[in-house]
């Protein structure tokens, strides 16, 4: 049958047949019937949850990714439980100077938790021939609006881990919160930093100089008392729990992988921020724009090194090279895990 046979027999103009008139505007709908009209909820978003089962088994978390934009040529993506499979994945990957375009500025956070006797990570990398740290094994669960946000728990902790950018800002924020170890309600607020691009806010480049005000918000901490004859039967759960954060950062085009090398700059400059904060800048490489990591509530200790021959499954699959290095400068520790870190 003709295409204008066709359109005849549904009612439907001739020249609406086409997806070209239809976009252009041209009547879709049988000759006499109602107009289309959108449900006013249509748009809603859709809220996507996984479960501890399906973030635990780690060859199907690894297939599930999410993506966030700035609006402004910014984006974020990864997995479900934070694993990088593709040389594109990251926590901020935004335009820089030097004729490189957009690059891969901060690629992931490497995150431990330690508690009275024992320390364990929630981060996750595939190393040759080896998956370490292993922190999607203590992953209980992920949702995605309205932003990623992932959970893990051990036996006497719950951490909530949310990741946004900052619409019109190349800055990254990625925020760590508390929960009660047996309940899904917050026992703590988290601190909201204002700075740079990644973490609480972690790294990013063209980040704003003007420094921005930080603002806490403190909710009751309910008491966990220990076995009796322990010690320390009063003392809050908060305070026995230390977050170490290290940003780790590629620097690199975003196409193209990073190596260890003797150019990039070590030189940094870190300031207090407030009663608890820091802000560390650096500068990699002399073409780049400064990097800023900025926290209202940890501390930043300077102690670079290499993360050596990283594994990006998914480029391997592709036939493309699949190692990479991070560096990173050094890490942000607070005793009481509720904290927020930001990057730019």
């Amino acid at each position: 049958m003709t295409e204008r046979r066709l359109a005849d027999a549904r009612g439907v103009s001739p020249d609406a047949a086409t997806a070209s008139a239809r976009a252009a505007g041209a009547r879709t709908s049988p000759a006499g019937a109602e107009p289309l009209r959108l449900r006013a909820n249509a748009f809603d978003p859709v809220q996507i949850r996984l479960d501890a089962e399906e973030c635990r088994n780690l060859t199907r978390a690894a297939k599930k990714e999410w993506l966030l934009a700035n609006g402004i040529g910014s984006f974020a993506a990864t997995t479900v439980v934070g694993l990088n499979t593709r040389r594109e994945h990251g926590l901020l990957v935004a335009p820089v100077g030097g004729g490189i375009g957009r690059a891969m500025v901060l690629s992931k956070m490497k995150e431990t938790v330690h508690v009275p006797g024992a320390s364990r990570s929630i981060d996750t990398s595939f190393y040759p021939g080896v998956v370490h740290p292993r922190g999607y094994e203590l992953c209980t669960g992920f949702s995605r609006y309205p932003l990623p946000t992932s959970t893990f728990a051990g036996r006497r902790w719950h951490l909530e881990r949310r990741v946004s950018l900052v619409h019109g800002e190349h800055a990254v924020v990625v925020r760590y919160r508390l929960l009660p170890a047996e309940s899904s309600a917050p026992a703590a607020a988290g601190a909201v930093t204002d700075a740079g691009a990644a973490g609480t806010h972690a790294a990013g480049p063209k980040a704003s100089k003007k420094q921005s005000g930080a603002t806490s918000r403190k909710a009751a901490q309910g008491q966990t008392k220990k076995p009796p004859g322990t010690g320390g039967e009063d003392l809050p759960l908060l305070e026995r729990v230390r977050l170490r954060v290290r940003p780790q950062f590629a620097f690199r085009a975003l196409h193209d992988l990073a190596r260890k090398n003797g150019h990039i700059q070590r030189n940094i400059s870190v300031r207090d921020m407030g009663a608890h904060g820091s802000v560390m800048r650096c500068t990699p490489y002399p073409d780049w724009d400064p990097v800023y990591l900025v926290s209202a509530d940890a501390r930043f200790t300077e102690e670079h090194d290499w993360y050596r021959n990283v594994e990006y499954p998914k480029d391997r699959y592709r036939g493309l090279a699949f190692t990479e290095d991070l560096f990173s400068y050094g890490y942000f520790e607070r005793p009481n895990c509720s904290w927020t870190k930001r990057s730019k």
